[in-house]
């Protein structure tokens, strides 16, 4: 295991357990103990840490494929992540760009981007699933 700044990471995912994954979440500020195991949560975090892929970056995979209702597949989310951040067309609203974890379900602006960034970026996202209530926590694919 590697300790760098006081973030935990490993050479060798083949040999990344469920502990070393729930050390991880805990340091980085999730409040994950061992009976989640087997929850989904863990399960789509684990998978996902195991492919070296930031806590950050696997929030917001996990906020859009729960707005869609589905999993859209981690590359299209990385690329709207992007497109967020530094396509003209939202830079001339937000010139810091767009956190991907601010897309409300309920905000037609928020859809409208999703979907400029669905034709610029040829992502073939179904929108016929779009979340329409409030939710506790995100869904888990």
């Amino acid at each position: 295991m590697i300790y760098s700044n006081g973030n935990m990471w490993l050479e060798n995912t083949d040999i990344f357990t469920e502990d070393d994954a729930m050390a991880y979440m805990n340091q980085q500020g999730f409040l994950v103990e061992k009976e989640d195991k087997d929850e989904p949560f863990f399960k789509f975090y684990f998978r996902n840490l195991k492919e070296h892929r930031d806590l950050a970056d696997i929030d917001r995979y996990a906020w859009l494929n729960t707005l869609f209702q589905y999993d859209i597949d981690w590359d299209k989310a990385m690329k709207i992540d992007s497109w967020l951040w530094g396509n003209e067309t939202v830079l001339k609203d937000y010139p810091l760009g767009f956190e991907t974890l601010e897309l409300d379900w309920n905000d037609k602006e928020s859809k409208q981007l999703l979907k400029k960034c669905n034709e610029e970026c040829h992502l073939g996202l179904d929108f016929s699933k779009w979340l329409d209530h409030d939710i506790n926590s995100y869904m888990y694919f």
